[in-house]
């Protein structure tokens, strides 16, 4: 009999989705006019993630966080920005400066979601998911200034080819870090 070999996590199927699903949604809003349909395409795919994975026993609080998490994205992008402003950085909204901004928001707004966590799963063990965003953030940045510096390709706003893959990396990344905290938060 042969043996198969296993990558931890990937052959789950809630895990699958919550890698891969989001990323869909973020090239279905990279379509024209899709990207203010994005936190819920995002909200969406993660909920199909939760209410896969064998642990969740509430997952229909998850779009709760749908308002959640545009009022959290927003008080955090204010809050980053007065931080980037105090710190000194200028403020030239460059590409890289724009995204930076944005991840971040992105992330340390996703860190409330930790109290939901709780209802959805029973056995949550508090600090998991606020202590995977933060790597998360750390992995999507890291790997796009990696890819934005250390590749050819022109990244624009106005380039869309390169802008999604240049999202695509840092964002299977990302979502590898979040789900493998999300199964780390529900083990006993």
């Amino acid at each position: 009999m042969k043996k198969k070999l296993k990558l931890f996590l990937l052959h789950e199927p809630w895990y699958q989705i919550w890698i891969f699903l989001p990323i869909a949604a973020y090239g279905i809003g990279m379509m024209e006019e899709m990207i203010y349909y994005f936190p819920l395409l995002l909200v969406a795919s993660q909920y199909l993630a939760i209410r896969a994975h064998p642990a969740s026993e509430h997952p229909a609080w998850w779009w709760t966080w749908l308002l959640g998490s545009i009022f959290s994205y927003g008080v955090s992008y204010e809050i980053l920005e007065s931080v980037f402003i105090r710190l000194g950085l200028p403020t030239d909204y460059s590409y890289v400066q724009n995204v930076t901004h944005f991840i971040l928001s992105y992330y340390i707004s996703q860190m409330p979601a930790e109290l939901l966590m709780a209802l959805i799963f029973p056995q949550w063990r508090i600090g998991q998911w606020a202590y995977g965003n933060g790597l998360a953030a750390i992995g999507w940045m890291g790997l796009f200034l990696v890819l934005y510096h250390c590749t050819s390709f022109p990244y624009s706003p106005g380039n869309r080819f390169s802008f999604f893959w240049g999202f695509v990396g840092p964002s299977f990344v990302g979502n590898c870090i979040t789900g493998y905290f999300l199964h780390a938060g529900t083990k006993n």
